[in-house]
């Protein structure tokens, strides 16, 4: 029995690979008889098809599916490439991908964490092709290639780039990031055109670089770092005060984000969102400092049930709050919603896992604040 479907399994694998290596064959094909003028569709089907073609697509990334709607006519293949923003790249990119870029001029997001595992040494040549995407200005990586020279120096080459996120997808037996032996080597002083920088999971990301970080790219005006796994201690999270013109800062389930770090977090009056999701060590007495950024509108408390009653009555404070998200605050009470009636800008709030909120409160709430949405 085992034997059997081992076979069968090696059956279909090897049919799979032969299918795949058929469709790429035909759009190659498709491709070359398109720039050759020879389209056997012709050279005006109707946007109004390709429009609900796109729509069907709509969220997924079918390479050889794109790859036939240029192919398909001169009309199409124009309005597709002013269509096509984002490009989350698939598996297999030499076969489909290889010295295609020139489809895509609009291309402003690339996503390569999908890559497989056993592809990711392949990265490097990845990037360097991504240099002719004249709009790039998003990227998001597997976390190895800030341990790869090869990875590094590509990355340097993409002057358009704006924002960049690296997320950890190698993981051991318990689900914890794989970290051992591996060596940072992406020097992020060279990155100076960020505005951007975003890390989950990066068990690698630690204090030293944090600061080196926040000595040179002092331009950045956005940054979050989920899941650290304690790589980063309040010490190094509170070198995010050298960070002068960050509007928006996310710090997600760290036990280390405390009081200190709040302290220094009110510092950035140019803050207009601040997120704290999971970090069980935000408390009431971490919470009066963040109070004086007046300028923020958007404040995410999801989970950080030591926060007392009276540590939200002070969310009241946030005068220009249009957002606000208490899920899983477990001392979230009608008391709380009834200070937050003077809050005249805000028209979120999110309540899920509220249990102390009854829904008399709410409706005391929306009726004191009309233009108000309460989720929960």
């Amino acid at each position: 029995m085992h034997d059997r479907r081992v076979a069968q399994k090696r059956a279909r694998a090897a049919f799979h690979r032969s299918e795949a290596e058929r469709l790429d064959a035909e759009a190659d094909a498709a491709e070359a008889a398109r720039a050759a003028g020879v389209s056997r569709w012709g050279s005006e089907l109707p946007p109004l098809f390709l429009l609900m073609v796109l729509k069907r697509l709509s969220g997924m990334w079918r390479p050889r599916a794109y790859g036939a709607i240029r192919a398909t006519c001169s009309t199409w293949s124009s309005i597709f490439d002013a269509w096509c923003p984002e490009l989350v790249l698939p598996l297999r990119w030499t076969a489909v991908m290889a010295d295609k870029m020139a489809w895509f001029p609009s291309v402003t997001t690339v996503d390569l964490t999908s890559m497989s595992l056993h592809r990711e040494e392949h990265i490097s040549s990845n990037l360097v092709e991504l240099r002719s995407l004249p709009s790039l200005h998003t990227l998001t990586l597997p976390a190895s290639c800030t341990e790869r020279a090869e990875d590094a120096e590509a990355l340097y080459g993409l002057s358009t780039l704006t924002e960049l996120s690296f997320v950890e997808k190698r993981i051991d037996d318990d689900g914890e990031p794989m970290v051992d032996e591996f060596n940072w080597v992406l020097d992020l002083s060279r990155m100076t055109m960020l505005s951007a920088l975003h890390f989950d999971y990066c068990a690698t990301f630690t204090d030293d670089r944090m600061l080196a970080m926040c000595n040179h790219l002092t331009g950045l005006t956005k940054l979050s770092i989920n899941d650290s796994f304690d790589a980063l201690s309040t010490e190094g999270l509170c070198a995010v005060t050298r960070l002068a013109a960050l509007a928006t800062l996310t710090f997600g389930s760290n036990d280390n984000v405390t009081w200190e770090v709040l302290q220094a977090v009110s510092q950035l009056t140019a803050l207009t969102s601040l997120n704290l999701p999971n970090c069980t060590n935000v408390t009431t007495e971490g919470l009066p400092p963040v109070m004086g950024l007046t300028a923020l509108t958007h404040l995410d408390l999801n989970g950080c049930y030591n926060v007392t009653t009276e540590g939200l009555r002070e969310v009241s404070k946030l005068t220009a709050l249009r957002s606000l998200i208490l899920t899983d605050c477990d001392n979230t009470t009608d008391e709380v919603l009834g200070t937050l009636s003077c809050l005249s800008s805000l028209v979120e709030l999110e309540l899920r896992f509220c249990y102390n909120v009854t829904a008399a409160g709410k409706q005391a709430l929306r009726t004191a604040l009309p233009n108000l949405t309460i989720r929960g």
